[in-house]
């Protein structure tokens, strides 16, 4: 399972995560137009459908530390296999849920196999993909995943249809057949764990990681990004495309389909960027972009405009989330559970942060002001890719875990 990386070509892995990933994604597609109808059939209203999102965030959050500390105990491929299987349990029985309250705390609960699914994926491709190919491999990764969670909804709005329940059992059953996949698929004897043959463990430990500049770096790029992307479409966008700039839902969702659209047509040229000019060079196009986008939704409040930043919103968040996971496995090549997971914490945070911080800011100021505060956030961002150092190296992937700050 470690093979590495060829001269001209990804492992055999980076394709296998990709098929795991696809079935998750289908599945979490086919519950998106599902799930506030199913909490509204228990008579809920919007904050408590928003409490919902919100939990599962959260649980994903708190459970990071106890999946990293999983993944050096027990490899990849148990966590991945687990982390799937108890994710399917959880759809089960949301299914079968009677009342709002089973629906809440069976859908908060799946957010542990949640996150030991996207931290085992991708200390793998981290592990065993060389610097060099690091950003092609987590753009087909990513790319595999959009189409998934693009295709979910189609089925989802059929299923509704015929049943409410249907579209969680059926996310249960896609989340079995890619435990299967990854269980079968991966060879448990070829399977070294993260640290097996780690002299130095101190090494990859979050204390000592936080003392790297780039990793820290890391972090706030993966924050700020989710912050600017999640933040204003789970919270604001909607109500400022149909109240402020009086359009219709279908507009909405055709605008909401282009960001996802445009971040996969840009995912293999955001990954081959990284790999070839560096993850600076990716970090920068990323954090222009998401400016760009910003500022248009902000100071220029036409439909056709608007159409147009959710264009530049879907090509930075393809530049930003591939060259900054890139960061995390030029420093650390997927080892040290704890420290992936303390990265993608980073983002859940953000997640849950800010669509509540966005809206607070749009009621007791405007859509401007909020989506204003997200453009200074990315302006930071763009401050700090300026003093960070590239990581990216051009032949293997030795690992290069800086001693103290840079």
């Amino acid at each position: 399972m470690s093979q590495p990386a060829t001269k001209d070509k990804l492992p055999i892995q980076v394709f296998i995560l990709s098929a795991v990933g696809f079935f998750v994604a289908l599945g979490y597609g086919l519950i998106i137009p599902a799930l506030p109808l199913f909490a509204e059939h228990f008579h809920a209203n919007n904050t408590q459908v928003g409490a919902i999102i919100a939990s599962f965030g959260a649980a994903r959050f708190l459970a990071g530390l106890i999946t990293g500390k999983l993944l050096d105990l027990f490899g990849i491929r148990a966590v991945l296999t687990l982390g799937l299987l108890e994710l399917a349990v959880s759809m089960f029985l949301t299914s079968f849920s009677q009342n709002f309250i089973e629906l809440l705390i069976f859908r908060t609960i799946g957010g542990l196999g949640s996150s030991m699914f996207s931290v085992s994926v991708s200390a793998e491709i981290m592990r065993t993909v060389k610097s060099n190919y690091l950003g092609r491999a987590q753009s087909l990764y990513s790319g595999t995943f959009i189409v998934g969670t693009m295709s979910g909804p189609l089925f989802g709005g059929l299923l509704v249809g015929i049943s409410l329940r249907a579209p969680f059992f059926i996310y249960a059953i896609t989340s079995i057949a890619a435990a299967g996949v990854s269980y079968f698929r991966f060879n448990s004897k070829s399977e070294a764990k993260i640290e097996k043959n780690v002299e130095n463990k101190d090494l990859f430990s979050v204390r000592k990681a936080l003392q790297a500049f780039p990793y820290l770096a890391a972090l706030i790029f993966t924050f700020s990004t989710n912050f600017a992307v999640f933040g204003p479409r789970n919270s604001i966008v909607p109500l400022y495309v149909t109240n402020h700039l009086k359009a219709s839902n279908f507009t909405l969702g055709v605008a909401l389909a282009f960001t996802v659209l445009a971040q996969g047509l840009f995912l293999i040229p955001a990954g081959k960027i990284s790999d070839k000019a560096g993850r600076r060079v990716a970090l920068f196009l990323g954090a222009g972009s998401l400016l760009i986008g910003i500022l248009l939704a902000t100071f220029i409040p036409r439909i056709d405009f608007f159409f147009i930043s959710m264009a530049f919103y879907g090509a930075g968040a393809a530049f930003m989330t591939t060259a900054g996971a890139n960061l995390v496995g030029d420093l650390f090549g997927g080892i040290g559970g704890k420290v992936i997971a303390f990265w993608q914490m980073s983002g859940d945070l953000a997640m849950v942060l800010a669509p509540l911080i966005i809206g607070f800011i749009s009621d007791i100021s405007s859509y401007q002001m909020a989506f204003g505060s997200t453009a200074l956030v990315i302006m930071a961002v763009l401050i700090l890719v300026f003093f960070l150092p590239e990581t990216r190296k051009e032949k293997d992937n030795t690992l290069s875990i800086p001693q103290g700050r840079e």
